[in-house]
């Protein structure tokens, strides 16, 4: 997993930098926070439409295979569990049609939509699925989020987690967090995944104007580099010693 990591961050660098040394952290350090900040700009892009990407097959195996738990059966084939951004994104693709029913959108504003409106649009769908809402409710909350999307307006996230919101009645906090009561069946992993934490470290930092904050965060990730370079040495050793 770590080395995947890794990998994804080499990846995400190759625009910025195409003479990175084996010692990579060593690059990094010599770029400039606006250089670092594009780069990783670039990364959860790809990362976001992989994610997207995933979540249009997913779908299309949901619509092919009638079984109960369809994240089990793809873990299953897959030999490991779908990432949870493409698992909702395969929710949030409910909302397409190509027959432009009331309340649907077309496959190509979906496309557009960004990773983190997928991900408000998803636990919305779920909820009026399990609440078994009224058909008219049904009607007015998808004509909303199609209403959305397809107008994409710059606060367009906050209008979605407001119309999660308020059509949860619930207070933000509750429920574990912004994904609400259900939430934590697709969210927790049973272990610790770096790959997803990379996605939302990126995003993060991407929405960041602070310059102030963003000197602390550069100087925070240099801090934890130094510490995972401290480390290497201590696990060659480790793993030489059980060969």
């Amino acid at each position: 997993m770590q080395q995947n990591a890794i990998a994804i961050f080499r990846a995400g660098f190759t625009a910025t930098s195409d003479n990175l040394a084996q010692n990579a952290i060593a690059d990094f350090r010599t770029m400039d926070t606006e250089t670092l900040i594009s780069a990783l700009r670039n990364l959860t892009r790809n990362a976001s439409s992989a994610h997207v990407t995933s979540g249009k097959i997913i779908a299309a195996i949901t619509e092919k295979e009638t079984v109960k738990n369809i994240t089990s059966f793809i873990t299953k084939k897959l030999g490991e569990k779908p990432h949870d951004h493409a698992l909702m994104c395969a929710v949030s693709f409910d909302m397409v049609a190509e027959t432009g029913v009331h309340g649907t959108i077309s496959e190509g504003l979906w496309d557009t939509t960004p990773l983190g409106w997928h991900l408000q649009i998803s636990p919305i769908l779920k909820y009026l699925a399990k609440e078994e809402a009224p058909d008219e409710t049904v009607a007015q909350v998808r004509e909303e989020i199609a209403r959305i999307i397809r107008e994409k307006p710059a606060n367009g996230l906050d209008m979605l987690k407001a119309l999660k919101k308020a059509l949860k009645g619930e207070p933000e906090a509750a429920g574990g967090g912004e994904g609400g009561e259900e939430e934590p069946a697709e969210i927790v992993e049973p272990v610790f995944d770096i790959d997803a934490t990379i996605d939302r470290l990126a995003a993060a930092v991407d929405a960041i104007e602070d310059i102030e904050r963003l000197k602390a965060i550069s100087a925070l990730l240099g801090a934890i580099a130094d510490s995972a370079k401290l480390r290497t040495e201590p696990v060659r050793k480790q793993q030489q010693a059980a060969a």
